[in-house]
């Protein structure tokens, strides 16, 4: 049997380690809701929008969605060929070298394998009356162009880009673009574009109609 002295600590200790249990559970407690709270306080902002849980920049993709259907299924397969400077194959291709392949199918017109001396052809085009198959030029240059691509309407032009390769970019809605544009050429007068259902038959015999 245990003796006085050891029940009578017995009585003492217990009802105070009872006691620092307690109150450490509370405390427990009261730090997890305080805790909770402030979770649930960075999910909604005061404007109850959920900013504090946005995704990292992000831009989508952007369909061809051009005036001409045809013109559009010329164009979709080369999205997403890589740039390859002085190339011309769904292995790459570069600036040049994908306006020409465009406009040889689309308008049966063969442009030259470099932007700068396009840009010295073809009839002058302002920017509010582009039409599909029109060719945009760009320079990184006061005075030099070094770069094209083909107008597809909508505010669209298709280009391989050295970053992102074919794509399709809206001109006014990207900062940079729209600030390096130089301006536009159209090489054949295609009929006021008509619909697909009666579009003009075109030669299969390429014709070179650069000087």
């Amino acid at each position: 049997m245990l003796g006085a002295g050891v029940m009578r600590l017995l009585r003492i200790w217990l009802p105070l380690a009872f006691a620092c249990t307690l109150v450490l559970s509370c405390a427990g407690a009261a730090r997890a809701q305080v805790e909770g709270e402030n979770a649930d306080a960075t999910l909604v902002d005061s404007t109850g929008s959920d900013s504090a849980w946005s995704t990292p920049d992000f831009t989508p993709p952007v369909v061809i969605n051009g005036l001409d259907p045809r013109l559009d299924s010329i164009v979709r397969p080369w999205l997403g060929t890589k740039h390859r400077y002085g190339k011309q194959s769904k292995d790459g291709i570069d600036c040049s070298g994908f306006v020409q392949v465009i406009l040889q199918e689309y308008l049966n017109y063969k442009t030259a394998r470099s932007s700068a001396k396009n840009y010295l052809q073809g009839d002058t085009v302002l920017k509010s009356e582009l039409l599909p198959g029109d060719v945009v030029f760009f320079s990184n240059h006061k005075r030099t162009i070094d770069h094209s691509g083909v107008w597809i309407g909508n505010g669209r032009f298709a280009h391989s880009s050295t970053s992102s390769g074919v794509i399709v970019t809206e001109l006014d809605k990207d900062h940079y673009w729209s600030t390096h544009y130089k301006g536009a050429r159209r090489y054949v007068i295609n009929p006021a574009f008509p619909p697909p259902d009666v579009l003009p038959e075109f030669s299969d015999t390429p014709k070179d109609t650069t000087p």
